[in-house]
């Protein structure tokens, strides 16, 4: 591989200051590309790992019907939780640290910040956790808000699958680029 690459490399330098700046620019968008590739496969792991602790949740809430749930199907409820507060986390820690991507998330009490993604998902789970903790829970509203999550999810996984593929077609193109000589 460092054979075929040698070639073209060595062409582009041959080109002299314009051609070392139009390969240092082929770099630094390579390495760009690479940080984005990285945070958008990560993004999709963490998203995949929440949506498999939700489904867990929502067979629950399923199996528990629309009634009115006792105190022993709320603690069910409640641990099945926890295994989605566990990825909803690191889905937040991994959002405040991105660098590639987006906007870090942070938040400052109740208001969040950052991408859409990280807002809108981690809003969900601070509703979520307030109405599993409400008195006068209502199961209605319980599977409202768990449409809302699965169809949440899915579109945000979608849109890292879709950045993921845009990211390696843009690594391709510089790629070829580089390889087939600076123009």
């Amino acid at each position: 591989m460092a054979e075929r690459v040698e070639e073209p490399i060595a062409g582009v330098l041959a080109d002299g200051e314009q051609g070392q700046d139009e390969l240092r620019e082929a770099a630094e968008g390579i390495g760009a590309l690479q940080g984005q590739m990285a945070e958008w496969i990560e993004l999709h792991h963490l998203l995949h790992k929440v949506h498999c602790a939700f489904v867990l949740f929502q067979s629950r809430l399923t199996a528990c019907g629309m009634d009115d749930l006792g105190d022993g199907e709320r603690q069910v409820l409640l641990q099945d939780w926890r295994l989605c507060q566990s990825e909803l986390d690191a889905l937040a820690d991994f959002a405040a640290g991105i660098e590639c991507i987006g906007r870090p998330f942070w938040r400052e009490g109740r208001k969040l910040y950052g991408e859409h993604w990280a807002v809108k998902v981690i809003a969900l789970q601070l509703l979520f956790e307030d109405a599993l903790l409400e008195n006068d829970l209502s199961t209605e509203s319980l599977f409202e808000m768990a449409e809302e999550f699965n169809t949440v999810c899915y579109r945000y996984l979608v849109l890292a699958d879709r950045k993921l593929l845009m990211a390696v077609d843009e690594l391709r193109w510089l790629s070829a680029r580089l390889l087939g000589g600076m123009e």
